[in-house]
């Protein structure tokens, strides 16, 4: 099988619905990421937190040229009145020949009850080969970890009821909100997805109140990850770096303080040679 390469970003972009406790300056963030995302070097994007249609409209709109495939937005197909989309999707330079979801149970607490998290897939086609990238945005807090562990299960047996070939790639991405320092947890999440985390270059951290003023508390923390299943085609290179991309100021209202930042998380690139 001749060599493929392969950059796929994931990105927590924090378009939170505009609601009156939610106004995060999402649709000039959105335009501002819309810019920062048009990377010729992106083969792909995983994004997470695409709840805010309009912000979400605008992003795609400033995406569509560059990256004209995409999935459906997970968990927006069977979203009620109580119930919104999952706020997570791919977007490829390369066709996207086939798609699916898997929507998690409503397992998780009070809080998470209200969007339809879940895992979405596509089979992308570059040059003449395949790559399967799955992307999900998991449970939120850090107890109860069981709730974020079945979903990791769940998105194990999703991989592996698509039965792709051992000779073919498969990439797992976006914000799995396990710290990387917190090591049994990083373990047990690498061990259920059977998935190898490359090594890192760039920040060493995905979530930094310390530099970042959209994130909140004092941690910085380790949650975004590309990783690579342990079970399919590995790759002869691969790492991951975590990008700290700012903006032309913005603000959501005139007495604010200007800010710069993208999202309140850093995007991490996944790039791998096959």
């Amino acid at each position: 099988m001749l060599g493929l390469e392969f950059n796929l970003a994931a990105f927590n972009v924090f378009l939170r619905w505009r609601l009156p406790v939610f106004f995060d300056g999402q649709r000039a963030r959105a335009e501002r990421l819309g810019r920062f995302l048009d990377d010729p070097s992106f083969d792909a994007i995983a994004l997470s937190e695409v709840f805010d249609h309009e912000s979400r409209s605008l992003l795609l709109d400033a995406l569509r040229d560059a990256f004209p495939h995409r999935t459906h937005l997970v968990g927006a197909r069977n979203r009620n009145w109580l119930r919104g989309n999952g706020g997570v999707m791919i977007l490829s330079r390369w066709p996207i020949e086939d798609e699916d979801e898997r929507v998690f149970e409503p397992r998780a607490p009070l809080e998470e009850r209200f969007v339809n998290k879940g895992v979405v897939y596509a089979r992308i086609r570059k040059g003449d080969q395949p790559i399967h990238v799955f992307a999900a945005h998991v449970y939120a807090r850090f107890r109860p970890h069981d709730v974020r562990f079945h979903q990791f299960e769940i998105m194990r047996d999703f991989i592996r009821a698509r039965a792709i070939g051992a000779d073919e790639p498969v990439l797992i991405a976006g914000d799995l909100n396990v710290h990387r320092q917190c090591v049994p947890d990083y373990r047990a999440m690498l061990d259920v997805l059977d998935a190898e985390h490359p090594e890192t270059e760039g920040h060493d951290a995905t979530y930094d109140p310390t530099h970042n003023p959209l994130a909140l508390g004092s941690a910085r923390l380790y949650l975004d990850y590309v990783l690579f299943s342990r079970a399919h085609r590995l790759p002869d290179r691969a790492s991951n770096e975590v990008l700290r991309p700012t903006c032309s100021e913005w603000r959501s209202f005139p007495w604010q303080t200007p800010r710069r930042d993208l999202s309140d998380h850093y995007p991490v690139v996944g790039r791998f040679a096959f």
